[in-house]
């Protein structure tokens, strides 16, 4: 799973060896669930591979797998697009949300030192007022759910990440424009993993979607139509501007919760 690595994020493990395919990979999955490539942005492999320092079998690799995930779409003869935040995309991100992470409620075997000082870290951050510390308390809201995810099956981890990180780029998009989106306390999910309670776990959890798709909802009521990322240099490309026009009309209207969710 993605570190951010926000100044004040929990230590973590030293990242394991990998291969330049699947650094590549996770390179530019940060970069597309941090905004650094923005929703609707359009990019060429060479700009890719200059910008993050990848190799080309690297990035190309890594674009479809990613296109697979759902993160970008291929634009023959324009590159790759970063594919936008709609309506539609924030109903799906809840409802994985809503069926996947009940499951964490169960967990066998949980690191419970380890996730009830996650909570108490995040519920900290969240009280502070440094600019940086509620990107902090998100990170180590993913960190807690990333540790109880860690007892499931790979299948359901794989899911549960996917879920995250469409979660977090959608939380970040939001956020450019202003939005506040709420980040759940979980000290009382940590103590109901502590006591082995399932359906206070269960009940905690759920609460925590819930509250993650009102101020979803609230973002989105609040512009009503499209919000455009800045161009960026490979957009502004002859006939990339016409690619990005003709495939947004192609599905429904962004941020129209009235439609999509």
């Amino acid at each position: 799973m993605l570190d951010h690595n926000p100044p004040f994020a929990p230590a973590a493990l030293p990242p394991g060896p990998v291969s330049k395919r699947e650094f590549a990979e996770e390179r530019l999955r940060k970069a597309l669930v941090t905004c650094e490539v923005l929703p609707g942005e359009i990019v060429a492999e060479q700009s890719l591979m200059t910008r993050f320092g990848l190799d080309r079998a690297g990035v190309r690799a890594g674009l479809f797998k990613l296109e697979a995930a759902g993160f970008v779409e291929a634009l023959p003869r324009h590159g790759w697009r970063a594919r936008p935040i709609t309506g539609a995309t924030a109903g799906e991100v809840i409802a994985a949300r809503r069926t996947l992470e009940p499951d964490l409620a169960g967990v066998a075997g949980a690191d419970v030192a380890r996730v009830a000082d996650l909570a108490e870290l995040g519920a900290a951050l969240g009280r502070r007022a440094e600019p940086n510390a509620r990107e902090a308390a998100a990170t180590a809201d993913r960190q807690l759910l990333d540790a109880l995810a860690s007892r499931l099956g790979p299948l359901r981890r794989r899911w549960l990440g996917e879920a995250w990180d469409h979660a977090e780029r959608l939380a970040r998009t939001l956020a450019r424009s202003g939005a506040v989106i709420e980040i759940a306390d979980r000290r009382p999910l940590a103590a109901a993993i502590a006591a082995h309670d399932a359906a206070a776990a269960r009940r905690q959890i759920l609460k925590a979607v819930a509250g993650f798709e009102r101020s979803v909802l609230a973002a989105l009521a609040a512009h009503d139509g499209a919000i455009s990322p800045p161009p960026s240099p490979s957009s502004r490309r002859k006939g990339a501007a016409s690619a990005q026009t003709a495939t947004t009309t192609k599905g429904a209207s962004a941020w129209s919760p009235s439609r999509d969710v």
